[in-house]
């Protein structure tokens, strides 16, 4: 672990692993869409000598003690990262795609989603490659989104109010 890294006390990855199915690594096989180390009811196989990916990664979960049982990873069906602007990952279980809509998440991410808009920073939800935005007016359906896209925002105006909103573009479209 990266000793720069604070975990939360108390809690662990334990038989969770759900990280080993909304990820894909390069270096790591899946079978029936889990990492090939995965075991039920055990988690990671190989957690003591897993790759370096993975020993460099924690959820939200992991790292925020304010985050209660539900919202672990293997509980709520999703992992919940920061990305580096400090927006909000949510890797969303394919196999329970509606679960960050469910209470209590989706009430907590509108309400992250409005504190979040000072800093311009939003929540991105992705259920395999679908992406929806969430901002501090509403949500916003993408659909598929990979690497051929960018994410961009722009600001509307309307009478005194304005909202962000996020829009994708090819990038071979941003080239001159």
């Amino acid at each position: 672990m990266d000793a720069s890294i604070s975990l939360a006390p108390g809690k662990e990855c334990g038989t969770c692993a759900m990280c080993c199915k909304v990820y894909e690594f390069a270096d790591l096989k899946k079978i029936k869409g889990w990492c090939e180390n995965f075991k039920l009811g055990v988690g990671c196989s190989i957690y003591a000598e897993r790759p370096a990916p993975c020993r460099a990664f924690y959820c939200n979960w992991m790292l925020i003690e304010a985050l209660g049982p539900e919202w672990k990873p293997n509980v709520c069906k999703f992992v919940m990262t920061y990305d580096p602007s400090r927006s909000i990952l949510v890797q969303v279980d394919t196999s329970y795609p509606a679960a960050w809509r469910a209470k209590p998440y989706y009430d907590a991410l509108r309400e992250w989603a409005v504190r979040l808009k000072v800093e311009k920073r939003f929540i991105f939800i992705f259920v395999g490659k679908n992406l929806t935005v969430i901002t501090a007016e509403g949500e916003y359906d993408l659909g598929v989104f990979d690497a051929s896209y960018d994410l961009k925002m722009r600001t509307e105006t309307k009478g005194t109010e304005t909202r962000d909103v996020p829009y994708k573009i090819k990038k071979e479209s941003l080239i001159p």
